[in-house]
């Protein structure tokens, strides 16, 4: 992690494995650069989301408790840990939503949407997605390999080679693509807010247009 000075950075060791790390944005209009960022966890007993702190320029102090940020043995301010949440399976991916939600993307087939409101520093699950991925049956998920974000609404791709559709106002999903592909869907990306494009384990970049009656069909398809 950079702390702003050219060709100096800081490390935090944590005790576990992290699989994703994500900015959060700031409101708009915001003239500093943010300072909290998520982290997500994989291959523990119980793996997590937490929330971080790390702002450079603040003047460090005294641990006041083992998530206090302070000086390192080089002399440069630590992360500081805010809160976290634990959740279930391996966080795959993680993308935020607005300035306080994000959507997590889990091993069990599950997304989970979280919310960190910075005043109270707590960070609690709004809604989750149960096993929305999954082959056959529910009783075999899959799990969640990409999520995209588009101001509130949320694409989820999986192993199933299955794209879901998702708000945090509704607790199903809004459309599923059943067959997007027939290999694991690597990476989302929303072009535009009624475009996706997605990458898939067989080679293939494929672009849907969400304002069509029917996804069951690509409007584009290209092979890397």
């Amino acid at each position: 992690m950079a702390d702003g000075s050219a060709g100096t950075s800081v490390a935090k060791y944590v005790g576990y494995k992290i699989s994703r790390v994500r900015w959060k944005p700031q409101p708009s209009g915001a003239i500093r650069p943010s300072d909290v960022f998520v982290a997500g966890s994989w291959d523990d007993k119980v793996n997590r989301v937490a929330v971080w702190r790390y702002d450079p320029s603040a003047p460090p102090s005294p641990p006041s408790s083992p998530s206090a940020p302070y000086p390192s043995e080089e002399g440069f301010v630590e992360p500081a840990r805010v809160c976290e949440v634990g959740v279930e399976g391996d966080v795959m991916d993680l993308r935020f939503v607005d300035e306080e939600r994000m959507a997590v993307g889990l091993s069990s087939g599950s997304v989970a949407l979280l919310h960190f409101r910075a005043p109270q520093k707590t960070i609690t699950r709004s809604r989750q997605w149960d096993r929305i991925h999954y082959i056959t049956t529910r009783l075999q998920p899959r799990p969640v390999t990409a999520v995209a974000t588009s101001g509130l609404t949320i694409a989820t791709g999986g192993e199933d080679g299955r794209i879901n559709i998702l708000h945090p106002e509704n607790s199903a999903p809004l459309r599923t693509i059943e067959n997007a592909d027939n290999a694991v869907v690597t990476g989302l990306v929303s072009t535009m807010k009624t475009e996706l494009l997605a990458t898939s384990s067989s080679g293939q970049l494929k672009l849907w247009d969400l304002r069509a009656p029917s996804v069951e069909t690509p409007s584009r398809i290209m092979v890397m």
